[in-house]
């Protein structure tokens, strides 16, 4: 599994100075101008309670923040999670059915169910309230496990989180986490 992150991050860099990209595209599920706070926690992390590597990538707020479909998608499963009405949402998109999209800390949208289809920038739900914070999980899955989200993040969305914690304009550079001065990275290997 490790293997197969480091292949697709590798990929990635390879497309993205080509100027070519992925066959799936991914827009951010937020908008990450409206956080407030920590902004976000990287994957790759080891830390927080994942000394295997965070799984995905957590937008954070102080406030909850409007979450949208990334891409066009159909909802395939929704599952209780353990605080405050909030989520586990899994999904597919129409163009990549070996690529899943999960969300966990989510608050769903009324009208949404497993089985609903949502296009690409449809509100799917707010954030959910964890520890005193506002959050969302943002994760990527195929059949052989998980890989960062970024990989597949359009152009304009990189370029507003930024890849890693140098510049401080960027979310990357405001994020703050304890790991942030060894994995700095918003793909960070796991």
């Amino acid at each position: 599994m490790r293997l197969l992150s480091y292949i697709l991050i590798f990929c990635f860099m390879l497309c993205a100075s080509c100027g070519q990209k992925p066959a799936q595209t991914l827009d951010l599920p937020v908008d990450v101008t409206q956080l407030g706070g920590n902004y976000l926690w990287p994957y790759g992390v080891h830390g927080g309670g994942h000394p295997e590597g965070h799984p995905g990538i957590d937008f954070i707020s102080t406030y909850p923040v409007t979450v949208r479909a990334p891409a066009d998608m159909t909802l395939d499963k929704i599952q209780p999670a353990e605080s405050e009405g909030n989520v586990y949402l899994f999904a597919t998109p129409f163009r990549n059915s070996s690529l899943s999209i999960n969300f966990s800390s989510l608050i769903l949208a009324s009208g949404l169910s497993s089985g609903s289809r949502v296009k690409r920038g449809d509100v799917i739900g707010t954030f959910g309230p964890v520890n005193g914070q506002y959050m969302i999980h943002f994760g990527v899955l195929f059949s052989s496990g998980d890989v960062c989200p970024a990989i597949f993040f359009t152009t304009d969305s990189i370029n507003l989180v930024g890849q890693d914690a140098s510049n401080p304009t960027t979310i990357m550079g405001k994020a703050s986490y304890s790991q942030k001065s060894s994995e700095s990275k918003l793909c960070n290997p796991k």
